[in-house]
């Protein structure tokens, strides 16, 4: 019985040895996930620091872009609300590189769409062109056209937004519809 003992004892040496080596493997294995895991961690929260600064400088830049941009609508509509001009071709730097009326309004519409977007959404709604838009904006700062060619363009605005000939003014609906969207 003393040699079943020995291998009995022997047995469970064994067995309480390969526990504690497993038991240790495991351990260890599990501080090392932890570690892994911890350095992930990290990593991505040096990721987020990252982005959150990208985030804040992409905020600062388009603040600028969008003073820079307020700027140049008020230069333009400074100009419009002087009466009884025509279109410049040399009034200012931000109208000066401006060659057409046409790349004039579609600039203004753009430069809109940052102060009142409602109200050019709205537009938009309608089915007018960009320069179409920019032209109802000139319109809406008191810009008063005085050539004919600008006539054309009245009639197939006011047939887009549903005004027929003998209803309101273009202007005053405008400047209704960009107070409402105000």
């Amino acid at each position: 019985m003393d040699v079943i003992a020995e291998v009995l004892i022997i047995s469970l040496s064994a067995a309480f040895i390969s526990s504690l080596i497993a038991t240790l493997f495991v351990h260890v294995w599990s501080r090392s996930v932890i570690q892994e895991k911890e350095l992930e961690i990290t990593a991505l929260k040096l990721k987020a620091d990252t982005l959150a600064k990208q985030i804040e400088s992409e905020q600062k830049r388009c603040e600028l872009i969008r003073c820079d941009a307020e700027s140049r609508v008020l230069t333009v509509l400074d100009y419009f609300s002087t009466p009884d001009r025509e279109l410049p071709m040399d009034f200012s730097p931000a109208v000066k590189l401006m060659e057409t009326e046409l790349e004039l309004f579609r600039n203004l519409a753009t430069l809109m769409a940052l102060l009142r977007p409602l109200f050019l959404e709205e537009l938009r709604s309608k089915d007018l062109s960009i320069p179409e838009c920019g032209y109802c904006c000139a319109l809406v700062f008191g810009f008063s056209p005085k050539e004919r060619k600008f006539y054309a363009l009245n009639s197939v605005i006011r047939s887009k937004i549903g005004l027929d000939p003998h209803s309101t003014n273009l202007s005053i609906y405008l400047k209704d519809l960009f107070q409402r969207c105000g």
